[in-house]
């Protein structure tokens, strides 16, 4: 997680250990039971209050072949939730990833059985609280020379912007109501297609969020991304401009 963290500027996370045993205890009530649920019924299998609330407060995934469960390098659910592009409830939300590259972030526990994971990723009240150390303006994914790994779906791109670095509510805004999105390529300026944009102000790391997919996208190459008519709390509209250059040869 915290070198998926770093590819976006964002500070490490302390693993909780206060939390192992209830997000142990989540994950076994997905696997006794065959489904994810973030709010079990005390009715369920392997039902506890504890993992009930660590189900509530965390990513969730289940690995199964053939309907059943099978172990998982927990490396991979980590890319799962960061790449997630197949998330149940609605891609172009991506709300594992949210909460996976939550500036705001200080600590995160995870559990597995038998392919079913739980991470914790909010909620870490019995921690010492921290305030983090966050020194990016925006978070944008990808970003940057990416590991090709975190983009083989083709999931949807996503920007959030992190105008208050120290009140996490103070970032819940629509920012990107009349917002444009374009992505270029650098060698030739050819502009490639861009669709499906989608915003909330939704909670799921920071309270905004905008999602596109990009048609045509090619691994190995620089691309330019410019967010433009982004309404600022502070006042009058502000542009992003970054590039992303998602590197499967290396040569980066």
């Amino acid at each position: 997680m915290n070198q998926i963290r770093a590819l976006h500027g964002l500070a490490d996370v302390r693993y909780s250990f206060l939390y192992d045993t209830s997000v142990q205890e989540s994950a076994l009530i997905q696997a006794a039971n065959g489904y994810l649920t973030h709010h079990p019924e005390p009715n369920l299998e392997c039902y506890t209050e504890a993992g009930d609330e660590a189900s509530g407060t965390s990513n969730l995934s289940g690995f199964t072949i053939n309907g059943r469960g099978r172990d998982q390098d927990p490396v991979q659910e980590m890319i799962g939730w960061a790449n997630d592009a197949r998330n149940l409830s609605l891609v172009a939300a991506a709300g594992h990833r949210r909460w996976i590259l939550n500036p705001f972030a200080t600590y995160m526990s995870y559990g597995q059985v038998y392919g079913y994971a739980a991470q914790k990723a909010f909620g870490f009240g019995r921690e010492p609280s921290i305030l983090p150390a966050i020194e990016v303006d925006y978070v944008a994914f990808p970003y940057e020379t990416y590991p090709f790994t975190l983009m083989s779906d083709d999931p949807p791109w996503s920007f959030s912007v992190v105008e208050d670095k120290i009140n996490f509510w103070n970032n819940r805004h629509p920012y990107f109501d009349s917002a444009t999105v374009s992505v270029t390529r650098v060698s030739d300026g050819t502009s490639l297609t861009v669709g499906n944009l989608y915003t909330d102000t939704r909670a799921f790391g920071v309270p905004n969020f905008l999602s596109w997919n990009v048609a045509g996208w090619e691994f190995d190459t620089l691309y330019q991304v410019e967010i433009n008519n982004v309404a600022m709390q502070s006042g009058g509209t502000r542009s992003f401009s970054y590039q992303v250059y998602i590197d499967r040869a290396g040569l980066r």
